[in-house]
């Protein structure tokens, strides 16, 4: 004789409040790469040495392909342009977090 269908049991309320705290993966992704592009614009707000940065980057990859260099050296240039933004910006973030502990001026920070 076969056994009888059950209901699947009932979610309990922290297994529905955990499933509504997180979106689907895409709209997680989506969500990310909104808050990374909100920090893009803040540093280019609020950081003329960004500014300056990216000002250098286009100028140094526009010479590149002006010049016609190849791939690798195009693809080094770009590398080397994404590690200085990137280090600029864990500079910024320091700095800020800095500010946040000690909102008066130190000599060590």
């Amino acid at each position: 004789m076969a056994s009888p269908v059950k209901d699947p049991p009932t979610p309990s309320a922290a297994d529905q409040a955990s499933s509504l705290a997180h979106p689907p993966p895409v709209r997680r992704i989506l969500r990310s790469f909104g808050f990374a592009l909100e920090g893009l614009a803040t540093l280019l707000r609020t950081q003329p040495n960004f500014v300056v940065h990216v000002a250098a980057a286009c100028v140094a990859l526009g010479l590149g392909i002006a010049l016609r260099l190849g791939p690798l050296e195009l693809a080094l240039i770009i590398l080397t342009i994404a590690l200085v933004l990137v280090v600029e910006s864990i500079n910024t973030a320091l700095e800020t977090l800095c500010d946040l502990v000690s909102p008066g001026v130190h000599p060590l920070i």
